[in-house]
């Protein structure tokens, strides 16, 4: 009985070490999707201000629809593979994970609106891709 417990270990252990490089690519957190990411800081005013004349409405917006934000703070290490973020606010806009613009600082609503259109105008739109499964829009 003892060599049957033996062999399940085994077996268990090299399912663990086979599944664990799959695991590691399906926990990047921006894989699949598009997202704005607000690269904030506790003591940043303008991410604050940021907050009050845009943030309590973006994710109502139809920019905030097609690229969800997601706040991280400064020196996160989710942001090492995105060099220069030397200033808060930063805006990255990702998809799947690759940088296809950025906003830097927060110069007023007008500004930051019209930056992030033009960033999407120029970022095609894809499905979102969860779980394996691909969400596509309608016609």
């Amino acid at each position: 009985m003892s060599l049957v417990l033996r062999s399940l270990w085994s077996l268990a252990l090299v399912v663990i070490a086979v599944s664990q490089p799959a695991l590691a690519q399906t926990s990047d957190p921006f894989a699949g999707r598009t997202v704005l990411v607000m690269v904030d800081d506790t003591n940043c005013g303008w991410c604050r201000k940021w907050d009050r004349e845009v943030g309590v409405g973006y994710g109502k917006s139809d920019e905030g629809k097609r690229a969800p934000l997601m706040k991280i703070l400064r020196g996160d290490r989710r942001l090492k593979r995105y060099p220069g973020l030397a200033y808060t606010p930063t805006f990255l806009l990702l998809v799947n994970g690759e940088e296809r613009g950025r906003i830097v600082g927060f110069q007023g609503v007008d500004f930051f609106w019209g930056e992030l259109g033009r960033l999407l105008q120029k970022t095609p739109a894809v499905p979102e891709i969860r779980a394996g499964l691909q969400r596509v829009p309608p016609l």
